[in-house]
């Protein structure tokens, strides 16, 4: 008698196993009810991730067999998104998806006329939040190397200075410049996205001296060696 009844004990607990796996994962006891997009103005390019899901990620699929790493990589390769956060809110029966999109800090044109746009970390993407006039940079030429030299430039520079910039000026990976503060303002000779911690370090102490109250041009190329004018 005691082994029929271990017997039917642990048949009992596996078919309340299976019961229960059979109502996380298949019923439509625990489905999506709502999906909830939230950070971001572009939800048809959010959607258009999760319809592209196997299967699609959409009301009444049930919440437990919803893959989010796997949405979350695919987000992840959109440039213009910068974080996203994805959770099962399981009372709700509700998907959210929180999207932290990339600031732009500074614009630039590709050779097929479209506005391209770099954040403060020197990413490159085309689509932007926020409205608003942004310092274009002006690229001689629209080689990988150039837009990477300006992205590393652009990701060492300083709050003020960005905040600052009217415009960013790159000819060749070794003639890097920037303009900052109104009218004509100060123009800054980087030369090189080389040694730029020390380059940022050498301007914020010599443009503070007195004597140069009044400087239009810093050149930074040589940063052991500036010039003033």
């Amino acid at each position: 008698m005691k082994r029929f009844l271990q017997v039917f004990r642990w048949l009992f607990l596996l078919a309340s196993l299976a019961g229960a796996i059979y109502i996380i994962a298949w019923s439509n006891i625990l489905v999506v009810k709502s999906i909830e997009i939230t950070g971001t103005q572009d939800t048809n390019a959010i959607s258009l991730v999760l319809d592209s899901g196997k299967p699609p990620i959409r009301v009444g699929e049930p919440l437990a067999r919803i893959d989010v790493k796997a949405i979350d990589k695919k987000l992840q390769s959109i440039s213009w998104i910068e974080k996203s956060v994805i959770s099962r809110q399981w009372l709700k029966r509700n998907l959210s998806i929180r999207i932290t999109p990339r600031s732009a800090i500074a614009s630039f044109l590709d050779t097929d006329g479209t506005t391209y746009f770099f954040d403060a970390t020197g990413a490159v993407f085309s689509h932007r939040e926020s409205s608003g006039s942004l310092p274009a940079v002006s690229l001689s030429h629209q080689s990988a190397e150039l837009k990477t030299a300006v992205a590393h430039m652009l990701s060492q520079l300083t709050p003020d200075l960005i905040t600052s910039a009217t415009a960013f000026y790159a000819r060749t990976t070794e003639d890097l410049e920037m303009r900052v503060g109104t009218g004509k303002g100060v123009l800054i000779k980087w030369g090189s996205a080389d040694n730029f911690a020390l380059k940022l370090r050498v301007f914020n102490k010599i443009q503070s001296l007195p004597e140069n109250k009044s400087a239009i041009l810093y050149d930074l190329s040589t940063p052991l060696a500036p010039i003033v004018k």
